[in-house]
């Protein structure tokens, strides 16, 4: 390495300092050994006579001053002359036909390199670029930084300089060797770019439309070129409405011939300093998001142009590379416009570029010279090139680090290095994303564009949802969701109404007749595990209302005896509460229901990626069913309640006689426990004594306690105890009559309401649970199966986009599959 100290003869450079991120030390370009090592080390085995050498071919000048000459000869534009180069119209006939080498050390000369190389541009022709990060060359930099003109010396393609035509979309340059004796061609045509930083939606159908051979390329017939792709593109300079400054779509140029190089480049358009008129602000941080999208790219060798006659602190794309942490291994620097410099100018960038300091790059500066304001022939502007870099104080620069030929060496041993680096991982990336893709495809469903797709849709989803509707009510243990078990949660909901209807069903306590009373104040049976305690008077009310009734519906019956039409309108108070606690149970087990069926709509709509638009017409369609299926419950339960208190007590079931004799054992044995306390065995059995002393009691077994001896003496205290007055009686035998046959129509209630109208419910094949069915497709008009089963646009949307990149992917893979078993073959 040269020293870095400053050489005072040349002047103190006055520019800025400041580095780029580098995950290396800063250093020059790299020699001829470092770049046969990192070829050799690359995945795919480099042929040693692949192996290159940085070091240019000297230009014989005599061989180029004839072949100046032999060229001028064949130059022709439609059949015309050749004028002299000094000419100004001699800018129309440089053409493309000429037979030059592009590249004098090609590091794609080998058969293996050749492969990678067009794999690289066949991904990218199939879209693959949008998908994956394919190697390239992108050359960015400001507006009017002489990208343009060092494009010219690059690829011999005449682009104009300062008219701003090429700067309105991305270019991209592929050359190829062909065959020997093959004809050179030139093919133009427009591909889709990477991204849309615009937000023009520009139609990507449309790129394969335009496409052009041309023989020749001369500055006019480019020009022209240039003009159609941009009319193609939609490109309106200016301002206002529907204008349309720059393009997100690229135009390609492939370069194609014998004496050709394998070589490739992206330019993009350059970035803005300052606003411009007709230019909106937003296509120019569209333009700065186009180029920061290439430069993110981590295998985009990143060419960074800047004007040498500038500032270079002022320099846009500098301070982007910055500022978006562009890996300085990635960025190679260009200075243009070396011979508009000041001596002492030029020995500040000679500092910069030999030193490597001020803006330090891991590839080191290279220096070139624009062509001249008069066109000239390659040789003619490579020999001027050469003149002034061999001239102090240009001389001082490495010579691998002058000159656009020794430029284009590096850039093309380094795209080679970065394509055989990538390319294996390149592979596994297609493979995973492919299958990451296809699954996804999965999961959209399938397409449903005509009727047919639609109701097969429709078919398989109200299938499955049958399937776990009935597993709701028969086979809850195969439900994953514990919402979806209605059988067990209706069980629990119809003990929870039993349970309130025993205790809180009637409208008056019954009397507990087992504990041998018979007053009012008896405590009730269902009490004691009531939720809620009743009403203390409930008791004292149902006597009241037996007597009540005696007196209002007394007939023909003499006094003392029982009427038994008293017990229906008794009944009928008795039960008024059963239809609404009743009807309170079916609009619970309805509301229950109708979670449920959604519930399971929600599960399968998911599963199948339904639209919500479909998912909320079938959720409308479950709650008609419900609303439907509920006043038929409800309807029946009235009608059932009506029969109840209309139609006469009657019943077949003998528990109902049971019922009664034990409430008459009941009062039987209590009329005599209250004998017994007023005339009590021991009484009797003193008499019977010879001494009728109490405590001789005591001597003899005492088998008594529970004897109740009757003396017919006595026998109107029993009689008193079981009959206290003939209308109590009445009332009880009522009570007893009453009850008995409440509690059995209680049973026979609660029997009814879930047996014959909860269960015809669930069972209902136009309610809730089981009304949505393939029936119910079937007879759908074709209007409504389009309604119900077809996609929201976003899935549609998804699924096109989605196919398209799976195409891409697969493309992708087919050319990956093919280059990989064609390098395996040359290297075999």
């Amino acid at each position: 390495m040269e020293s870095t100290k400053e050489d005072p003869a040349r002047g103190t450079p006055d520019r800025p300092t400041y580095s780029l991120p580098s995950d290396q030390d800063s250093r020059r370009p790299a020699s001829s050994s470092s770049v046969e090592n990192v070829l050799a080390s690359s995945s795919i085995r480099v042929p040693t006579t692949e192996r290159l050498s940085t070091t240019a071919n000297t230009v014989d000048t005599k061989q180029a001053g004839s072949t100046s000459a032999e060229r001028q000869t064949q130059n022709t534009d439609q059949g015309q002359q050749p004028k002299s180069p000094s000419s100004s119209s001699n800018e129309s006939k440089v053409s493309l036909t000429e037979d030059i080498q592009l590249l004098g050390e090609d590091p794609f000369s080998s058969e293996q390199s050749k492969a990678l190389f067009d794999a690289i541009d066949e991904l990218r022709i199939c879209g693959a670029g949008q998908d994956l990060d394919l190697p390239q060359l992108v050359i960015v930099g400001q507006q009017s930084a002489g990208k343009s003109s060092l494009l010219q010396s690059l690829t011999d393609i005449p682009f104009t300089v300062g008219g701003g035509l090429c700067t309105r979309f991305a270019t991209r340059i592929i050359s190829r060797r062909t065959e020997p004796g093959t004809s050179p061609m030139i093919h133009v045509s427009i591909e889709a770019g990477d991204i849309d930083p615009f937000g023009y939606q520009e139609n990507k159908e449309r790129t394969g439309n335009f496409t052009r051979a041309l023989p020749s390329m001369t500055s006019k017939v480019f020009e022209e070129t240039v003009k159609q792709a941009s009319s193609y593109m939609g490109i309106l300079p200016g301002s206002g409405p529907n204008k349309k400054n720059f393009s997100s779509q690229v135009l390609k140029i492939e370069l194609s011939g014998p004496s050709r190089s394998h070589f490739g480049i992206l330019d993009v358009p350059g970035v803005f300093n300052a606003p411009i008129d007709g230019i909106t602000a937003q296509e120019m941080a569209g333009v700065t998001k186009m180029v920061t999208s290439y430069m993110k790219k981590s295998q985009n060798i990143i060419i960074c142009v800047a004007p040498a006659n500038g500032d270079l602190s002022n320099q846009a794309i500098l301070n982007l590379i910055k500022s978006e942490h562009i890996e300085n291994s990635r960025v190679v620097g260009v200075f243009t416009k070396i011979d508009k410099l000041e001596e002492h100018e030029a020995r500040g960038i000679v500092y910069t570029v030999r030193e490597n300091k001020g803006i330090a790059l891991q590839n080191g500066w290279f220096v070139v010279q624009n062509r001249g304001p008069n066109p000239t022939s390659r040789l003619e502007r490579e020999q001027a090139e050469k003149t002034t870099l061999n001239k102090p104080p240009w001389i001082d620069i490495p010579e691998q680090q002058r000159g656009t030929a020794k430029l284009k060496v590096f850039l093309a041993n380094i795209l080679c290095t970065r394509i055989r680096e990538a390319f294996p991982e390149m592979h596994r990336t297609i493979a995973k994303s492919l299958a990451k893709e296809k699954e996804y495809l999965a999961s959209l469903g399938d397409d449903r564009s005509d009727p047919a797709q639609r109701r097969e849709y429709l078919l398989i989803l109200v299938g499955r949802y049958q399937e776990l509707a009935r597993c709701a009510l028969k086979s809850p243990e195969e439900l994953a969701f514990d919402e979806m078990k209605l059988r067990g949660m209706a069980h629990h909901a119809a003990e929870s109404f039993a349970e309130e209807m025993r205790l809180n069903g009637n409208s008056f306590e019954f009397l507990e007749i087992a504990d041998g009373t018979s007053g009012v104040d008896a405590t009730p049976i269902f009490s004691r595990t009531s939720l809620t305690a009743p009403n203390s008077d409930k008791k004292a009310d149902l006597y009241k209302e037996i007597r009540i009734q005696i007196r209002t519906n007394q007939g023909l019956e003499l006094p003392g005896m029982s009427n038994p039409a008293v017990l229906k309108p008794l009944f009928r108070k008795q039960t008024s509460k059963w239809q609404k606690l009743g009807q309170d149970h079916l609009e619970s087990i309805v509301k229950m229901s109708e979670n449920v069926a959604m519930k399971i709509l929600a599960e399968v709509c998911k599963h199948l990626k339904a639209p919500a638009i479909t998912r909320n017409d079938l959720e409308d369609v479950i709650s008609s069913f419900k609303v439907h299926a509920e006043k038929q419950a409800i309807e029946r339960l009235r009608t059932f309640c009506q029969d109840i208190t209309t139609f006469p007590l009657q019943t077949s079931n003998t528990l109902f006689l049971e019922k009664v004799t034990k409430a008459q054992h009941a009062r039987f044995r209590g009329a005599l426990e209250r004998y017994r306390k007023t005339n009590p065995a021991d009484n009797f059995l003193l008499k019977l004594m010879a001494s009728p002393e109490p405590g001789i009691l005591k001597t003899i077994p005492q088998v008594f306690g529970s004897w109740a001896i009757v003396d017919l003496n006595n026998i109107n205290d029993l009689f008193d105890q079981m009959h206290p007055r003939g209308v109590q009686n009445t009332e009880d035998e009522i009570h007893d009559l009453l009850k008995a046959y409440y509690e059995i129509a209680l049973e026979d209630f609660l029997s009814h309401i879930q047996h014959r109208i909860v269960e015809p419910f669930f069972q209902d094949k136009h309610g809730p649970i089981l009304g949505l069915s393939p029936n119910y497709i079937y007879n759908l008009s074709e209007e409504r199966i389009e309604m119900l089963g077809g996609e929201e646009k976003s899935v549609i949307d998804l699924r096109k986009d989605t196919i398209d990149k799976i195409k891409r992917l697969e493309d992708a893979m087919r050319i990956a599959d093919q280059t990989w078993r064609r390098t395996k073959e040359l290297e075999a």
